[in-house]
């Protein structure tokens, strides 16, 4: 893994990945204005098409975060995103968690996960990546009964308290 500096440079000097180099400038850029008082270390690398960031907290979780042709993989504590989210989005949401304004909404019936999305504080109304957690058939079937009730779990992610998520 390489310093986000590092790895900005890397893809500045790449004429194509356009969404990707924008990513990592965005993050590269938030961190050194303000860094957050629990995060630890931001790291990443690039192997074409796979951008990997890993963000480190205090309190040993690590945020880690693949990217590649829009599809994102979103993985720490409590949370396990796979979906498509465009770079903007994926901007907010890691901004967001940097700061405690970023919530994974994970909706179960009977255990299993039918939908999930994120929530990110000024982006009101919008659920970023929303979709289905699981395969399967069950999940699905589950998923198409509005008459059933749901189970909310909500996760706040933030590096500016401990433990990373609530």
């Amino acid at each position: 893994m390489r310093s986000l500096h590092d790895l900005a440079s890397l893809l500045e000097a790449d004429d194509g990945w356009e969404d990707e180099r924008t990513i990592v400038g965005a993050l590269y850029r938030e961190l050194d204005s303000e860094v957050p008082p629990f995060l630890t270390s931001a790291t990443g690398d690039w192997k074409e098409p796979y951008l990997t960031l890993q963000l480190a907290h205090s309190d040993g979780t690590v945020l880690s975060v693949m990217q590649g042709d829009g599809y994102t993989e979103f993985v720490t504590l409590g949370v396990e995103y796979g979906g498509y989210l465009d770079a903007v989005s994926l901007i907010d949401l890691l901004r967001g968690a940097l700061h405690g304004r970023t919530s994974y909404v994970r909706h179960t019936r009977f255990g299993y996960g039918v939908r999930h999305h994120f929530e990110v504080a000024g982006r009101e109304g919008e659920r970023l990546g929303s979709g289905q957690p699981q395969l399967g058939l069950v999940p699905l079937l589950l998923g198409l009964m509005p008459f059933l009730p749901d189970s909310v779990q909500k996760r706040r992610l933030s590096f500016e308290r401990t433990p990373l998520s609530l």
